[in-house]
């Protein structure tokens, strides 16, 4: 008795395991598969729905149903439910989550941790947090951006000032010295 044998080429010639693994079981399976994804996803959500709200009792009773706290597909470019959070202001459910076993540390698809969101929405709260929680402030993103960088370029002056004094810092650095702002741009005196 062969372990496995050849459907009739008409049939595909479709290598099987004796005993099943006919086209009937095959898309019972891929429907089961879509069915989980599908699960998955509606959880995930609904996961980044309520903390984005700041809805703690529903994120607990989510992770608790099974919802994975760092689900990774509240958008296209794996924005996670962690950057959706930063996002909303709402920092304080990123601690939940991550006393559920979130990662911290996850990158979405554009290299953006969530420091780079706390700094883009200028959020120095969750910037002194997450650096309390000893993540990396200087981590560059996939356009080789800091999160300091970020927080400049959306005109969160003092957001950025402060990134840059907390990297400074955890590298047992001096805090950087600024160069003083120009009363006058260049050219245009009165």
């Amino acid at each position: 008795h062969a372990p496995y044998r050849v459907v009739k080429p008409g049939h595909g010639a479709v290598l099987r395991a004796r005993g099943g693994g006919g086209p009937a079981s095959w898309a019972d399976a891929l429907r089961a598969r879509a069915k989980a994804w599908w699960a998955y996803r509606s959880g995930g959500h609904r996961l980044c729905a309520a903390a984005a709200e700041g809805n703690e009792s529903a994120v607990r009773e989510l992770v608790r149903q099974g919802v994975d706290p760092g689900f990774q597909h509240c958008s296209v470019l794996r924005y996670s439910v962690l950057h959706h959070a930063t996002n909303a202001g709402k920092y304080r459910m990123v601690e939940v989550l991550k006393k559920l076993g979130a990662n911290v540390t996850h990158v979405d698809d554009l290299g953006w941790s969530i420091v780079h969101q706390a700094a883009h929405i200028g959020d120095e709260a969750a910037v002194r947090l997450y650096a309390s929680w000893g993540l990396h402030l200087a981590a560059r993103n996939n356009a080789r951006k800091t999160p300091a960088d970020v927080a400049k370029a959306q005109g969160h002056k003092a957001c950025a000032r402060l990134l840059c004094t907390l990297e400074a810092k955890a590298a047992g650095l001096p805090p950087p010295v600024e160069p003083p702002e120009e009363e006058h741009p260049a050219g245009h005196h009165h």
